[in-house]
């Protein structure tokens, strides 16, 4: 029996190697799921391995617990395993939390090359560089250790690892032989591993290096990875309309861990419904979940903008420098929301704040009453509310900062980023030049990839 640890190296479950040979047999038992156990978040050995991984900046990923284990006494740390299951995305996310290098040991029989094949898509997928090694047939990492001891373990790892892309192209030409179907298969099966990795120069280097390795023209590797990368684009817009069209309409703001302010907080009176202007001369600013955003950035600006970002560097930033800091590349689409956050970046070339006073009393009245709506509320705690009496006390929303700071910026920066991405698509779908295509996929993938690099600065900050 082996205990499972969680990252703080807590005892969450337990996991077993079975002693019967039967096939039909699973390899290994884990503990049932349960409210402190999710298999599929956990790597067995991370808690001991975190600290080599990240001196290392590399994490070896092996199949069993007996593998760990004997792989760490011979003095190799940075080493983890999936729990003898396929690997899941939020193991893969546990592992980029520590390191973008993966090496993974597997056995040198045939159920070993099959596995070292299943699942590391999803690691190329998420950003991470993949290499393998295949023990000799008849050894896995433990009885290798076993056998040669911890010397002849660390010389064969460091001079057998290959890269994974060159690694299957290779596993899978020699399977193909001669077959010309097959090798035609193949083509498609790395090209299809490859469209996956977010890095353009990877894939430029990738489809250079698998080109000779395939027999095959540059050009025709890269035709048959752009319309990889175009059908799942395609397939990407499909399921988010179907997803739109199943979803029932809402505010537009996503639940985080906070309450956003109501719905209607920035709306204006003529937006709420109210008495009309006397003399209006422009419609009513069309309410979508991307003002909101906007006139949310505008309200931490105003109320909470001189307080201290007690979490950033040594704590003397204060918050309207981080929000401008992060959200430098955005600009705003609401009116009221566009001078007001101009105001602020001016001010911030001078190292000072602006007065919030200043855009009460703006002869604007899409800044004046924006401004003013964001320190009014028309909510009050009851008086039988944070009395000493019955002891019942509600906390302040500035005690929450650094939560109502982090979750803003990462609205506002991943609606901005799944917009463009959208029009990006639009555009796909009508362009017929194959050069002006090849720029479009460019584009996308980078959105990809911010988008991807906007979900780690989530998990850091929270």
């Amino acid at each position: 029996m082996f205990p499972i640890h969680n990252l703080t190296g807590r005892i969450i479950g337990f996991g077993g190697r079975t002693l019967k040979t039967d096939k039909k047999v699973a390899k290994y038992v884990n503990s049932p799921e349960s409210e402190i156990y999710h298999k599929s978040d956990v790597l067995y050995g991370l808690n001991f391995a975190k600290k080599a991984i990240m001196e290392e900046d590399n994490c070896y990923l092996v199949e069993g617990y007996a593998d760990v284990l004997s792989v760490h006494q011979a003095g190799v740390e940075n080493v983890v395993s999936s729990s003898g299951t396929s690997l899941t995305t939020g193991q893969i996310k546990l592992i980029s939390r520590f390191t973008k290098n993966v090496t993974i040991l597997y056995d040198g029989d045939e159920a070993g090359i099959k596995a070292s094949l299943r699942g590391t898509d999803m690691l190329l997928e998420e950003g991470l560089n993949v290499k393998v090694l295949l023990f000799p047939d008849g050894n896995d990492p433990d009885s290798y250790v076993q056998t040669y001891g911890a010397t002849a373990f660390k010389d064969y790892v460091k001079s057998h690892q290959q890269d994974f892309i060159f690694y299957k192209t290779n596993i899978l030409l020699r399977d193909a032989n001669n077959d010309p179907i097959k090798r035609a298969e193949v083509i498609r099966d790395v090209v299809e591993s490859i469209a996956l990795i977010p890095d353009e120069i990877k894939v430029s280097v990738f489809i250079r290096e698998c080109s000779s390795l395939l027999d095959i023209e540059e050009r025709i590797l890269l035709a048959e990875l752009n319309k990889i990368r175009l059908n799942k684009a395609k397939k990407a817009d499909k399921d988010a309309s179907r997803k739109a069209q199943n979803t029932p309409a809402n505010t537009g703001m996503p639940p985080f861990g906070m309450d956003g302010p109501p719905p209607d907080f920035f709306m204006t009176d003529d937006e709420r419904g109210g008495l009309p202007a006397m003399e209006a001369t422009e419609q009513p600013t069309q309410l979508t979940a991307e003002i909101l955003q906007e006139r949310e950035i505008v309200r931490i600006l105003i109320n909470y903008g001189d307080y201290l970002a007690t979490w950033e560097g040594d704590g003397d930033i204060p918050v309207a420098g981080v929000l401008l800091g992060n959200i430098s590349d955005i600009e705003f689409k609401d009116k009221g929301a566009a001078f007001i956050l101009k105001a602020y970046r001016d001010a911030a070339e001078n190292y000072e704040i602006p007065d919030a006073k200043l855009f009460y009393s703006h002869a604007d009245a899409a800044v004046s009453e924006l401004a003013i709506n964001c320190v009014a509320t028309k909510y009050s705690l009851s008086e039988n509310w944070n009395d000493d009496k019955r002891k019942i006390y509600v906390t302040q929303e500035y005690e929450h900062l650094k939560q109502l700071v982090v979750e803003a910026i990462y609205r506002i920066k991943k609606q901005k980023i799944g917009a463009e991405m959208h029009h990006i698509r639009e555009e796909m779908k009508q362009e017929q030049d194959v050069a002006n295509l090849e720029v479009l996929i460019f584009k996308y993938q980078k959105l990809k990839e911010a988008e991807r690099l906007l979900g780690d600065f989530w998990e850091i900050q929270l």
